[in-house]
């Protein structure tokens, strides 16, 4: 990493510039990045020329990073909750992972071992347990 000590302050500006800009470009890792990176040079060194430019490409940064995280969590929870009300287009956009016999195999025996009726388990649960393995080796390559 480069040290910004070694660069002028027109170079610092510059860096940080190019960094903000490219933030624009949905890269909005470079804001979190310009944020980390010029912190000091913008709110802990003695003060200079290019001081308060940095400082403004720093909180705006800040900022758009705050508002990228936002929207992408917000994104998940509402895709997460209304997945199943998007029929066929929210199946279209998630990934499932298709079970393979051994998958599924591995879970029916993590999970029989644990609610066998003969270990304590209750058997209506054991029974659904074989039920949903029969199921997935039925649909499972």
């Amino acid at each position: 990493m480069v040290s910004l000590e070694k660069k002028t302050p027109e170079e610092r500006l510059n860096i940080c510039r190019k960094y903000y800009l490219g933030g624009f470009a949905f890269l909005p890792l470079l804001w979190f990045i310009n944020a980390i990176w010029f912190y000091k040079q913008a709110f802990k060194v003695e003060p200079y020329p290019e001081q308060t430019q940095i400082r403004k490409y720093v909180i705006r940064s800040a900022i758009g990073t705050f508002v990228w995280i936002l929207i992408i969590v917000v994104w998940n929870i509402m895709f997460q909750v209304f997945r199943t009300k998007m029929g066929p287009a929210g199946d279209y956009l998630t990934f499932v992972v298709p079970p393979n016999k051994t998958r599924i195999r591995d879970a029916y025996k993590r999970l029989i071992i644990l609610n066998h009726p003969d270990r304590g388990g209750s058997p209506y649960v054991a029974a659904k347990i074989n039920e949903a393995k029969d199921y997935f080796e039925s649909g499972a390559k």
